[in-house]
Formats: structure tokens, sequence, C-alpha cells
């Protein structure tokens, strides 16, 4: 009785290893290989082979693995950013390569574009940047609350690059003339600056040791509008907002200042790769009113690629254009994008 027990016990325990091993071999074979490159621009028909023979089409900042297959069809460009070397490589005929780490094959098939010193390193830093957001719209441009915002520059949140912000805000009814009122922290009731116009823009003015503004430090700020009866009323942020609903704004850091020049060189290069690397930089680092500029622009050069439009959508929902938010995320659906929550991976 025992050895039956015993034979038993062993039988199903060499069962169970059996299919473990059956389940994990499974697994494994089909694991996808590892990304080595992104589509850092396409134009035109564009097709990515696997090596189990399916095809899918060539997007921005999609990545691509090692033993793929791209295929470029007559009239079409591609651009391809190879992370381990930090190499541009670019397709502008028709041509079938094959993808590796360290570039495409056959390289006869391709252009490998020249980078100087600075800008391969600002290169390859974008390649990672790519890696880790790529078309994930909703992961590389967040706020903390779910709250329409309004309409003002700087976006709520976000941070400044340039030396002093410069402010905008919607008309209120009625209202003659505004002030605008900048404290000397996020939570500060401390004046640290304040002007008057009738206009609804104003440039910070404030100077020496009292009125210059810190880099890396958060401000808040407020406009108070006086009304054709004489009334003042603070219409920015209305009455009644949380505090998470604050107007806030943050000075880049000196160094993060100091990198942005750089950023702004190919940001103005009229060059579709490196102003989208320019435009998921300025991303990620909040500074959303630079953001929206340069894929405004991208719009405009490329108005075929859906990404560009899925990133101004949010950026406008950020920005508090809410009409433009909904226009360019019924473009960017049109050319294909398939938005989901913010919490979800974007396919």
């Amino acid at each position: 009785m025992m050895t039956m027990r015993r034979t038993s016990g062993l039988w199903w325990i060499g069962s169970v290893l059996v299919c473990w091993v059956a389940f994990s071999s499974s697994v494994f074979a089909q694991a996808k290989p590892a990304a080595v490159a992104h589509i850092m621009k396409v134009r035109g028909k564009v097709t990515i082979t696997s090596a189990a023979g399916k095809t899918r089409a060539a997007r921005m900042f999609r990545s691509v693995s090692a033993g793929e297959t791209l295929t470029v069809s007559k009239g079409a460009t591609v651009d391809l950013g190879f992370r381990k070397v930090g190499r541009l490589e670019r397709i502008t005929r028709p041509a079938t390569v094959k993808i590796s780490a360290e570039g495409c094959q056959p390289a006869t098939a391709v252009e490998a574009v020249k980078l100087d010193d600075r800008r391969r390193k600002v290169f390859s830093s974008s390649i990672a940047r790519v890696g880790k957001f790529g078309h994930r719209v909703g992961s590389v441009v967040t706020r903390g609350s779910s709250k329409r915002p309004p309409m003002v520059t700087p976006v709520i949140q976000s941070v400044v690059l340039a030396e002093v912000p410069s402010f905008s805000w919607s008309p209120a009814k009625g209202a003659v003339s505004y002030e605008v009122i900048v404290y000397s922290g996020a939570s500060s009731k401390r004046r640290k600056w304040s002007t008057k116009t009738d206009k609804t823009r104003a440039a910070y003015a404030g100077k020496g040791r009292t009125g210059a503004l810190r880099p890396g430090s958060t401000y808040r700020w407020e406009v108070i509008a006086t009304l054709k009866d004489k009334t003042v009323k603070r219409i920015l942020p209305a009455e009644g907002t949380g505090a998470d609903e604050k107007l806030t704004f943050t000075v880049a850091p000196k160094a993060l200042r100091q990198e942005s020049r750089e950023i702004k060189q190919l940001a103005a290069s009229k060059n579709v790769t490196f102003m989208a690397m320019a435009g998921l930089w300025y991303m990620e680092k909040r500074a959303f009113d630079d953001a929206i500029v340069v894929n405004e622009q991208l719009v405009k050069i490329q108005p075929d690629t859906d990404l560009f439009h899925a990133y101004l959508s949010r950026l406008y929902e950020l920005a508090g254009r809410e009409t433009d938010s909904k226009v360019a995320r019924k473009k960017a659906e049109t050319l294909g994008y398939v938005f989901e929550t913010d919490s979800k991976k974007k396919k």
C-alpha cells in the first residue's frame, strides 16, 4: 500500500514537471525579441515583417526588433534610430532590409545620417527616450488632476524654459482691465510681482533680489479682473478652485535650461526627425508650451502622421483648449491612432 502511494505521488510530481517544462518552452519560444531600433520618421508605405512572418505597418516611434525585415515601397522614406550604436539610418528608395543591433543589412540600401558630437549625444539620449515613451501618449503627457484646466499660458504645472514667463488668459465678460499677481511660491501668499493691463497677456518683469525668479523654483499666479461696474473679481483660478488646480509654473533649473539650448536648435531645424525628438524632450520635461509649438509645426510639415496629432490632442487638453483637442484627436483616430486611458499601454 505504501509502495502504491509513493508511486502515485511520484507520478503526480513527474506530470507537473512535464507540464511546467512544456508551458515554459512554449512561453520562451513565443517571447518577442528585444527592440534594437525605433522608427524616427516614416512617409508612405513601409512595413515590418517579424521572424514569424507577421506584417505590420511602420509607424512613428514604434520599435523594431533584431531579425525583423523592413520593406520600403516606391516613393516612401523611413528613418531608423539604432539604440546600441547611436546610429541614424535613412532609406529613401525601394528596398528590403534585415534589422540587426548594428544597423540595416545590406548597408548599401541605407544612408547613414551624419551627426556631429553634440547632436550624437542628444540623439543617443533621444533614442532612450523614444524607447521609454514612444507612441504611448498618456505616459509622457500627464498632469496631476483630471479636471478641465483653464486656457492659460504657461500651461498649469508646466516648466518654463525661458528666463522669464509670458502670461496669457481668456478674456472675462465685462472686464475692462486685469491685474496679474505672481506669488513667492506655490503655496505662498506673499506677492513677488504684479502688473496691471487692459490686455489678456503680460510678460513677467520682476527684477532684483526680490523680483527675480529663481531657477528650479515653483510659483503661483492669479488674474484679477476689474469689471465695468468697478467690481473686482478673481477670474483665475476661478473662485472655489481646489489646491490641485492652482495656476503654477516652475522655472527650469540652470542645467535643464542649458540642455534646452541644443534642443531648441533641433526644434528649429525643419527636419522632422530632429523636431520630433525635440517635441518628445519638451513633453518629458513638462515644457508643454514649447511642445505645443513644435507639434503644431510637425502636423503642418507631415500631416499624415497620427502620433503628432495624438500628442497635440493631449497637449491641447492640458492647455484648456478643448475644441482644438477634439479636432486633433479626431484627426489622429482617422489616421489610425488608438487612444486608451493613460494607465494602459497605447497600441
